[in-house]
């Protein structure tokens, strides 16, 4: 499986940070909001030095805000140690459903960023999370210009995934 196709096609749910015991467990950060997904016979990939390879989540259980995660295969020390510092991931058409009007991180980066008028504005790169709102980061690709739009009904007006765009309205003062 090729390194375009990974980043492409699956989304990141955890990060394992190290070992758990001496029997193959995983200490994981969750870098999902449903880490409950974890559970037995889940298929996750994991992308390590040995490759992309497939796993099967033989055990999971919270430990403070760590999950420990058993995987089929991962059955001792050593193999365990191979994995640590690697992204677990899910295919992106595992993602759990959202409630409407709400779009995940991968969705929207990529997409380009239109003014109601039609003129380009870049493309979205990141979202950061303020607290009152997300921050929707654009950068034009030729000039490198960097916009950055409040994730606000008053700024966007649609975001279209099947159409691949994204509609603002930018307050005064955004744009020079």
């Amino acid at each position: 499986m090729n390194n375009q196709m990974e980043e492409n096609s699956f989304v990141a749910i955890g990060k394992i940070l190290t070992t758990q015991g001496n029997k193959g467990e995983l200490k994981v950060m969750p870098l999902t909001d449903f880490p409950e997904r974890f559970r037995q016979g889940l298929e996750v990939y994991i992308h390590s030095k040995a490759g992309f390879e497939k796993f099967k989540v033989s055990s999971s259980r919270f430990h403070n805000k760590w999950l420990i995660l058993g995987l089929e295969g991962v059955s001792d020390l050593k193999t365990a140690e191979s994995l640590r510092d690697c992204l677990i991931k899910i295919t992106s058409d595992e993602v759990m459903p959202l409630p409407e009007g709400s779009y995940y991180v991968f969705q929207l980066q990529g997409l380009p960023v239109f003014t109601m008028e039609g003129r380009f504005l870049g493309n979205l790169e990141d979202v950061f999370q303020t607290g009152s709102n997300d921050v929707y980061q654009v950068m034009h690709p030729a000039t490198n210009k960097e916009i950055l739009i409040p994730a606000i009904k008053e700024c966007i007006q649609t975001i279209d995934l099947e159409n691949r765009r994204i509609m603002v309205d930018l307050l005064p003062g955004l744009v020079d």
